[in-house]
């Protein structure tokens, strides 16, 4: 038997050379394509992950800046109670004084007509108007004082409500990353600890703390103190009766941020004189020096003895600090947080990753076969990012007509600027920071 020429045994040889290096690219080919699926479904998960617990952080920030709302609404609410009890108290006391007057007056000219036959009935009718104001007119203030005492404990406890509820969100943020976490993958983790972690962590906390935070300097209470003499009803802010007005009086927050001050008075023009009739006063807080300003139109010639014998409401200590967003410019660009920023990482190890990188590459337990394929990360990474927004809805057709508001303007298109005394704050995903996602991406 002939062997075959040395060409085609060379030949040969290098067909099985070239075979088994080609098997070995494709075997190579393969490892990295399950590397990159592998890879990329935990990248997804570790995204929706992320997505979900920046999300939930929003959302739980959302409650919050809604709550600071509604209580700021309700102190609001509570302080304009306080200016009612001392409009109240100062309507009495100028009635009180005409009362007494009209009674008097009905005495005295029943005396003088007793020959006509109506005496009686005057001095009867004077001594009913003289019983109606020791019965119920001298009353009103001993009634309102303990009113005026619950009104400012009210406004202390929703004071300290927003101080918890501030405390309360974020450890609630927290935990509800934490568990938005755990439900979607338990070897998931929100990292916190890394050079990474503790730079999103920060721009978190400053998301949460430094767009909205406890207002107390005068600017802020001045502020606060606006919104509250906005919301005076008529009674409080212009009282004119008698004979078409001959009677006038309003009660006002004083600049000072810590009293209400009522004053009533009713003056008759003569022409050539001014006849001062009745007059009163009411004061809620320390003393302040009444200024001439509005109160309802009331003339000083009135309004000097209505101050003067004011009544005096205790236990009210004025404006307190409250929460509202730190920057309070009128445009939109201070209608929406800082960005809330999560990281989210799982271990290339985990059971549904099993990479070619990892440890438990399918389920072999030999962590460092040969067959093993480079890969620099120990885990999958992924950031995001989320903040609050507040837009007040859109007013709908169906509510048009007479006597609705627009609430639309001109100059902001969700119709009212952003604060903390409307609760229209909503949560929603944004953009990574540029600055975060670059300082991110180069410590991991």
């Amino acid at each position: 038997m002939t062997s075959p020429p040395p060409s085609r045994r060379r030949g040969k040889g290098q067909a099985t050379i070239l075979a088994m290096a080609a098997l070995l690219f494709l075997v190579a080919m393969t490892l990295a394509s399950f590397n990159v699926s592998q890879l990329g479904y935990g990248k997804i998960k570790t995204m929706n992950a992320a997505d979900g617990a920046a999300y939930a952080a929003a959302s739980t920030l959302a409650r919050d800046m809604n709550f600071m709302a509604y209580t700021n609404r309700a102190m609001v609410a509570n302080h304009v109670a306080v200016g009612q009890m001392v409009s109240l108290v100062s309507l009495s006391k100028e009635l009180g004084m005409l009362t007494e007057e009209l009674a008097t007056g009905s005495k005295v000219l029943g005396v003088l007509t007793s020959w006509l036959g109506v005496g009686e009935v005057l001095i009867t009718l004077g001594n009913a108007l003289k019983q109606v104001k020791t019965t119920v007119l001298d009353k009103v203030p001993n009634f309102v004082k303990p009113v005026v005492q619950a009104e400012d404990l009210i406004i202390r406890a929703l004071q300290g409500s927003q101080v918890a509820m501030r405390a309360i969100t974020i450890l609630d943020a927290e935990e509800n990353v934490r568990k938005t976490v755990r439900a979607n993958d338990p070897a998931m983790r929100w990292d916190q600890t890394t050079a990474a972690g503790a730079l999103s962590t920060a721009a978190s906390l400053n998301a949460f703390i430094g767009y909205s935070s406890i207002q107390g300097n005068t600017a802020s209470l001045d502020r606060f103190r606006q919104v509250t003499m906005e919301s005076r009803d008529k009674f409080t802010t212009d009282r004119r009766w008698l004979l078409g007005g001959l009677s006038r009086g309003g009660t006002e927050l004083r600049d000072n941020n810590r009293t209400w001050t009522g004053l009533d008075g009713a003056m008759l023009d003569l022409f050539l004189f001014k006849l001062p009739i009745a007059w009163g006063g009411a004061q809620a807080g320390p003393d302040k020096a009444w200024r001439p300003g509005s109160y309802g139109g009331i003339k000083r010639q009135v309004a000097d003895p209505a101050y003067a014998t004011r009544e005096k409401l205790p236990g009210y200590n004025g404006l307190r600090s409250y929460f509202d967003i730190g920057d309070r410019k009128r445009d939109d660009s201070k209608s929406q947080s800082g960005a809330i920023v999560v990281i989210v990482t799982k271990p290339v190890d985990a059971p549904d990753v099993k990479t070619q990188s990892s440890g438990r590459a399918l389920d072999l337990n030999a962590p460092d076969n040969p067959y093993r394929l480079p890969w620099s990360n120990s885990s999958v990474m992924s950031i995001a990012a989320s903040q609050v927004y507040f837009k007040r809805p859109v007013r709908s057709q169906e509510g048009t007509g007479p006597g609705v508001a627009p609430l639309l303007s001109l100059n902001y298109p969700n119709g009212e600027y952003a604060s903390l005394f409307s609760p229209y704050w909503q949560a929603r995903l944004t953009d990574v920071p540029t600055g975060v996602n670059a300082a991110v991406q180069a410590m991991y």
